[in-house]
């Protein structure tokens, strides 16, 4: 299928809405924000209708209402739930309820007392339990990829070394080259299995309740894989912190074992490395940004990583 090119405008997508369904007055859209894999709108104040950037992205919207239409029931969280799914046609889309909130950002959930910080994350542990208690066989039948550890880092460091070492002084090129082989030095003492993967746990998806100071939903399932479990903590403990992550596995009877920690910690660095190599290809400005925050890891990182094990250590 060709690329699909997407309405940029809400003008455009009264339109579409008004073709889709004839009996339907369009009152108000208002642009809500886009990602990599689709452009939002929200229509009447009710409904979001996510457009499709191209071809990948409908794939990507496909697994997405498929895994959903399966799962959705499961959790203690509302999350999205596929009401109408046009993949077929141009523009392709998926429409489904608008979910209330406003994302729980890192000054929003800095901002709670904390009882309620203890009580969104453990709300946040148990959501991401039951994402990975799913069975992988319906994860498989909805098409979703598995992400094999040693295949992801090898394709990080082959592409590191060939667009971005160039860019890298020695000691970050040592320090990107050092967290791969932790990460599977990790992965290789770990007895974790794979599991289903929310794939994209952070901030932007978690929508916040003021009323009650708690999580009120997830969204955006378009990243949802199977993978290693520790990558749905990992945007998390970026955003969040090493008191969040305690809280987080508060909700566990006991304290997360220390591989599980250092895989999310090796993982958020080989995320800076994709950052940076995103940037590269891209052109980005944001490229010295990148590569500032890589140097700052390899300075900071052993430290970081053992506050993360502190934070999170039983009595």
């Amino acid at each position: 299928m060709d690329a699909i090119l997407v309405p940029m405008t809400t003008i455009a997508v009264a339109e579409v809405v008004g073709e889709r369904y004839p009996d339907w007055a369009v009152e108000s859209v208002e642009y809500l924000g886009e990602g990599d894999v689709c452009v939002a709108y929200v229509v009447d104040h009710r409904w979001v209708f996510r457009f499709a950037r191209d071809a990948a992205a409908i794939a990507a919207l496909r697994r997405e209402s498929c895994f959903l239409s399966h799962v959705a029931d499961r959790f203690d969280l509302r999350v999205p739930v596929p009401h109408d799914v046009r993949l077929d046609a141009s523009p392709a889309f998926v429409a489904h309820r608008l979910l209330p909130g406003p994302a729980l950002t890192t000054e929003r959930y800095q901002a709670l007392e904390e009882p309620d910080r203890e009580h969104c994350a453990r709300q946040l542990a148990r959501f991401a339990g039951q994402v990975h208690e799913i069975e992988l066989q319906t994860a498989r039948s909805c098409g979703l990829e598995v992400i094999d550890p040693r295949a992801y880092l090898a394709r990080v460091l082959a592409d590191a070394q060939a667009h971005l070492f160039k860019e890298l002084a020695p000691r970050d090129q040592a320090f990107v080259e050092s967290q791969a082989s932790a990460y599977l030095a990790c992965i290789d003492a770990s007895e974790d299995g794979p599991a289903v993967l929310h794939g994209d746990l952070s901030p932007d998806h978690v929508l916040f309740d003021p009323a009650s100071r708690s999580v009120s939903a997830l969204i955006d399932f378009s990243d949802v894989v199977i993978g290693d479990p520790a990558w749905d903590v990992v945007y998390l403990y970026e955003d969040y912190g090493p008191d969040f992550v305690r809280r987080f596995f508060g909700a566990h009877d006991a304290p997360p074992p220390r591989l599980f920690l250092e895989r999310v910690h090796r993982l958020a660095a080989l995320e800076a490395v994709q950052w940076a190599l995103r940037c590269a290809r891209g052109r980005s400005p944001e490229f010295t940004d990148a590569v500032t925050e890589l140097t700052r890891m390899r300075i900071d990182g052993e430290r970081r990583l053992e506050e993360l094990l502190s934070a999170c250590a039983g009595p």
